[in-house]
């Protein structure tokens, strides 16, 4: 019944926003149709979802590019899963939004995992022309497609990093999988990822580089990099700016991930994978 709700849910998602309307209803079709085959032939939900997500793969479907309207003047070229899924639980369920979270008139704003863009956008709108978006993201398919909705969404308030956020300046290693455009990792290596030379740099460098000095916002969504964002990152998060951050993993991961803030002087609440974090009154 779960899954069932869901696919409506996705389905009059679909048609709140304009564009390629038949190629994202196809979208939320096959994926569904996939996963509840996968459920009945005995697998579970990460299974079915992975074997969906496998057969959207093999044909292409993943890295079809479309355009959708996202609202409040702003529209975006995305792959089209994320044209259904992401934009829904980003822009519509509010994923990253909390009292005191949302980007507001002024604000800078770091991005980190830029992925596509649609937090970037979105964000951009709201800080408007006295506020200022950093945009990092190395995976060079989904930069292309952010670079292209920055520009074409006339946003010059945006800055795109190429560069991945990490310990140090140096040449890495991101492992990407046909399976998501949005699961490219610096530390996850599991089966049918493709290892892929990319430029990292400490993100304290990063906003340096762009004379960014007060932070108001850190979103970090880097599957499971964490680590070496707050590692490349002590000046900024000496000031303690507000973070919102999904992570990666299990429960046993999520709790490192809210002790590390707690002891960098943040109160943290979190909503299943996504932390939000403040800083706690006697740090301020």
């Amino acid at each position: 019944m779960k899954a069932l709700a869901n696919f409506f849910g996705d389905a009059a998602a679909v048609f709140r926003r304009r564009g390629a309307l038949l190629a994202r209803l196809g979208c939320v079709l096959r994926y569904w149709f996939s996963y509840e085959r996968g459920r009945l032939r005995g697998l579970g939900r990460d299974e079915s979802r992975l074997q969906a997500l496998a057969a959207m793969s093999a044909d292409g479907a993943l890295r079809r590019v479309v355009r959708v309207e996202l609202g409040e003047g702003l529209n975006a070229e995305l792959d089209v899963y994320c044209a259904v899924f992401l934009v829904r639980e980003i822009l519509d369920d509010g994923t990253y939004r909390r009292p005191g979270f949302v980007p507001e008139r002024g604000w800078n704003v770091v991005d980190v995992g830029a992925h596509q863009g649609i937090f970037t956008l979105d964000a951009a709108r709201r800080v408007g022309s006295a506020g200022r978006v950093i945009a990092v993201e190395p995976f060079a398919f989904n930069r292309e497609l952010l670079e292209r909705n920055v520009a074409a969404n006339k946003l010059g308030n945006v800055s795109v990093c190429a560069q991945a956020a990490a310990e140090t300046r140096e040449t890495k290693t991101l492992y990407a999988t046909p399976l998501s455009t949005g699961w490219q990792s610096l530390v996850l290596t599991g089966e049918g990822r493709v290892p892929m030379p990319i430029e990292a740099e400490r993100l304290d460098a990063i906003l340096s580089a762009r004379g960014v000095g007060r932070v108001d916002l850190l979103k970090i969504d880097v599957e499971g990099a964490w680590r070496l964002v707050f590692a490349g990152a002590s000046e900024l998060l000496a000031q303690r700016p507000r973070i919102v951050m999904e992570v990666e993993g299990d429960d046993a991961e999520v709790a490192a991930a809210t002790s590390r803030l707690r002891e960098l002087g943040y109160a943290v609440e979190r909503d299943h994978s996504v932390l939000f974090a403040s800083a706690s009154l006697e740090k301020r």
